[in-house]
């Protein structure tokens, strides 16, 4: 992607604003971690054309073919408690969502905790994120937020045990995008609710409304993996930390991470 048409749509004071752009690498998240360690500032940003390693959540591989996606990575050094970093994947969850709906309106999108944006009528992922932590130089510490957004993916361009569960901006709309402008949004919009996020103190509060409003999981049976362990319910929404709240036969329990499916569990609230 081109530096000089990214920044012509940035509206950002920090996110982008130091940019690397790369036409290969393995990961944007490594080389992001890599800069944050030797002290890079605040809103640091890699973006490449191409991974050749690159990573989602619970060491799932990211496919990340060259020149039709966004692959992306933003370095933050966050003013609140440390207890509060595991709500960055949702604030950027959200901040994703809401730079979609205004640039594309005509594809409905949900959020699926804790980070995953599907389409409302099939159910298809359209992006991942995978948040890290490291430690800077100054041995303060930073969280790097790394996404992945289907652009101009065509179903051929995923292996075949993918290509039920996922789609692009093009798929749905059937027209190429200009992924320095999508890249932009999704900036000016994430560092938007980041300085929310920082000014409330580290808490979801502010956003609530508008996570239960597109909330794919709520009022859904669902299981979730949690390594060998299995934990199945019906779900409740989030918590203002991030956690979310699933209501089984044995009571609410909350959640802190896990792989969620949608699963049609029968279980004693339901007789």
């Amino acid at each position: 992607m081109e530096k000089k048409e990214i920044e012509k749509y940035l509206e950002t004071r920090d996110f982008g604003r130091n940019l690397v752009c790369l036409e290969t690498t393995g990961s944007t998240n490594f080389d992001a971690k890599k800069a944050a360690a030797n002290g890079c500032d605040h809103g640091y940003t890699v973006v490449s054309d191409e991974q050749t390693a690159g990573r989602g959540r619970l060491d799932h591989e990211w496919m990340s073919p060259a020149g039709i996606n966004i692959y992306v990575s933003i370095v933050l050094r966050p003013h609140v408690a440390a207890s509060c970093f595991p709500q960055i994947p949702v604030i950027c969850a959200i901040a994703l969502h809401k730079a979609l709906a205004k640039m594309v309106p005509a594809v409905e999108l949900a959020l699926k905790w804790p980070n995953d944006l599907l389409t409302v009528h099939n159910k298809r992922k359209i992006s991942g994120i995978l948040c890290e932590g490291v430690t800077m130089k100054d041995r303060s510490l930073a969280v790097v937020t790394g996404v992945g957004i289907n652009v101009n993916s065509s179903l051929e361009d995923f292996p075949e045990n993918l290509r039920a569960t996922v789609t692009s901006l093009k798929m749905e709309t059937g027209k190429k995008w200009n992924r320095e402008r999508v890249l932009a949004a999704f900036l000016n919009s994430f560092e938007t609710i980041f300085n929310e996020w920082e000014a409330a103190g580290g808490t979801l509060r502010p956003f609530m409304d508008y996570w239960n409003h597109h909330d794919l999981l709520a009022g859904q049976a669902i299981a979730i993996e949690q390594g060998p362990q299995i934990e199945e319910g019906v779900s409740c929404g989030i918590d203002d930390e991030g956690r979310l709240l699933l209501e089984t036969p044995n009571g609410m329990k909350l959640i802190h991470a896990g792989d969620v499916h949608l699963h049609a569990v029968k279980s004693d609230m339901e007789a």
